[in-house]
């Protein structure tokens, strides 16, 4: 035999819920900033990175701040090909990208 609860019992339940739900606060997503100048020049976070070392900066960055995004900030005139080896280099290291433009930066 099935009971039959009163409305006042679901609002309340609900409010339990809603509130246990509102307890939860997901830690904040960890971002870095590329910039890929025209010459194909790299500055990550706002220090020179030689290209020759980007894999590596990228992989360091995961371990030691657990990076998950990377902003990718391009200039009009670079070459796709050193906006492909970034995004090859993110994908490598397990970091998802963003593209963004110059005037959107924080």
């Amino acid at each position: 035999m099935s009971t039959v609860r009163p409305a006042s019992q679901w609002l309340a339940l609900a409010v339990l819920l809603a509130g246990l739900m509102g307890c939860y606060a997901p830690s904040a997503v960890v971002h870095a900033n590329i910039d890929i100048a025209a010459d194909g020049t790299y500055t990550l976070n706002g220090k020179p990175l030689p290209a020759a070392e980007l894999d590596q900066a990228l992989q360091g960055l995961v371990q030691t701040s657990k990076l998950a995004i990377l902003d990718i900030h391009a200039s009009p005139r670079a070459q796709m090909g050193g906006i492909q080896r970034v995004t090859q280099a993110a994908k490598q290291a397990g970091i998802r990208v963003a593209f963004a433009e110059e005037a959107q930066r924080p």
